[in-house]
């Protein structure tokens, strides 16, 4: 059972950014923080699940493959749901571009990752980075009382942003390069 821990924990992930997503479909909730904050916390417990495969010499295959997959729905699905509250459909093609660019690009960061051999860095920027980024930026315009409505066009090249990042050949270092997983 303990070895199973770190899917279990990779499960709750997926099942955070799952939630994140039916709320803000739901019709009856209203506001993106609980949503937002489901995001952040799928985040928390997505740097901890590989430290614990590793701490507990669980790691496999199938672990990695998962944890692909919650980062997908809970980094990728759930953050451009964030933002359809915002207008950012009016925009037309370019609204309806960033938000499917996004999970594109964030698709192709953990397909390219998956295949990469371990090294001191990460090639584009990570998906939970942006993930977690674009929660945050969410978060705040809500706090502030931003009116995103008038701020579509720019949200849509912040999403824009956080995509071609994703895709790029930049490198982030890995802040443990040594357990690469």
């Amino acid at each position: 059972m303990i070895k199973n821990l770190p899917n279990i924990m990779t499960m709750i992930n997926i099942s955070l950014g799952s939630l994140a997503v039916i709320l803000l479909l739901d019709n009856n909730h209203d506001g993106v923080l609980l949503p937002a904050a489901f995001i952040i916390a799928g985040g928390i417990i997505d740097g901890l699940d590989g430290k614990v495969a590793r701490w507990l010499k669980a790691e496999s295959e199938m672990g990695k493959q998962l944890d692909s997959l919650a980062d997908l729905i809970t980094f990728g699905i759930a953050p451009v749901c964030l933002f359809i509250s915002t207008d950012l459909l009016s925009l037309g093609v370019s609204g309806y571009s960033a938000l499917i660019f996004y999970p594109v690009c964030g698709a192709f960061r953990l397909a390219r990752y998956n295949v990469e051999s371990c090294n001191k860095s990460f090639t584009g920027v990570p998906i939970t980075v942006c993930g977690m980024s674009l929660a945050v930026l969410r978060l705040a315009c809500e706090s502030y009382h931003v009116a995103t409505m008038n701020l579509s066009g720019l949200l849509a090249v912040v999403i824009f942003i956080c995509s071609l990042l994703m895709i790029s050949r930049i490198k982030v270092p890995r802040l443990n390069h040594k357990n690469c997983a």
